[in-house]
């Protein structure tokens, strides 16, 4: 499960905007808030799987879940190490990262069963968002190769085991009414801390008052192709009491799961440091995380 990355790639050349998504501000400002919240969301998906897995133990029903949670916990550690390194590269380090100042006491205190509830439902965004990544090519396409295949990575990821979360639960003996008051906790949550960290990201880039800002920014979520109305059509299907994930979307699934495959079988063998990047590693380096 090799990350598809150079980390040296991440580093932006003078020659170039540090607003990387094709010279728009909100749309560079957006992404970088959904990657700054990442690394930590991943943690704590992570830790409710490992738990539920500890918890069960070798119960019947959740036996045959056990390879599947590893390697959803070996990807959402790839994902969370990986936009970590990328946010080090072109995210300014003085902006604050709202998720970090979340309490944390509350979640250790909550029944393991509603943290796994509260990953079902994130699954079920972070899915969406993938769907609708591989639904819209045009989405990253000026974009640093660099980092389009990162975020293409990351979904095709996020499609591949976008059932882990959801069959533990259920194998847990997790039921309806709870699954559904933390999807809307988290619809709301989620939502609200995204919007946050943009603004916040939009005001220390200067960039928060600008009339091309939110052309752009009406452009990507209400156009007729956006991502709110995609979003509006697809968010309630996970209201459903028999809800699968795999019965929805099966042609983005077969795209992204293609795409995955064409890109493991490329980097079959290649370690972290060789891997596809458009970027040259400078010679030196002061950063410890990447030597």
């Amino acid at each position: 499960m090799h990350p598809p990355f150079n980390p040296y790639g991440f580093v932006r050349r003078e020659h170039e905007s540090h607003h990387w998504h094709g010279g728009s501000a909100f749309r560079t400002q957006y992404f970088n808030a959904l990657s700054m919240c990442f690394p930590e969301l991943e943690r704590r998906m992570i830790q409710s799987v490992r738990t539920a897995m500890g918890t069960l133990g070798d119960h019947p029903q959740a036996r045959p879940l056990q390879g599947l949670a590893q390697e959803f916990i070996a990807q959402e550690a790839a994902h969370s190490q990986i936009h970590s390194r990328l946010n080090a590269h072109r995210v300014n380090p003085n902006w604050p990262v709202l998720v970090n100042l979340w309490p944390k006491e509350h979640i250790a205190q909550r029944h393991w069963l509603s943290n796994l509830a509260r990953t079902c439902a994130l699954e079920h965004l972070t899915t969406l968002l993938s769907v609708y990544v591989f639904r819209q090519p045009t989405l990253f396409k000026h974009v640093p190769p660099s980092i389009r295949d990162i975020w293409l990575w990351h979904a095709a990821e996020e499609i591949e085991h976008q059932c882990l979360a959801l069959d533990l639960y259920r194998a847990a003996g997790g039921g309806y009414a709870r699954r559904m008051a933390y999807f809307f906790l988290i619809v709301v949550t989620a939502n609200a801390m995204v919007l946050a960290q943009t603004l916040t990201n939009l005001a220390h880039d200067s960039q928060l008052f600008k009339l091309r800002t939110w052309r752009d920014a009406f452009v990507l979520f209400w156009s007729r192709q956006g991502l709110a109305w995609f979003f509006v059509r697809h968010l309630p299907t996970y209201m459903r009491p028999d809800f699968n994930p795999k019965d929805h979307h099966r042609e983005s699934r077969a795209t992204a799961l293609r795409w995955l495959r064409d890109y493991r079988g490329r980097t079959q063998g290649r370690g972290v440091d060789d891997q596809g990047t458009h970027d040259e590693a400078p010679a030196h380096s002061t950063d410890p995380g990447l030597v």
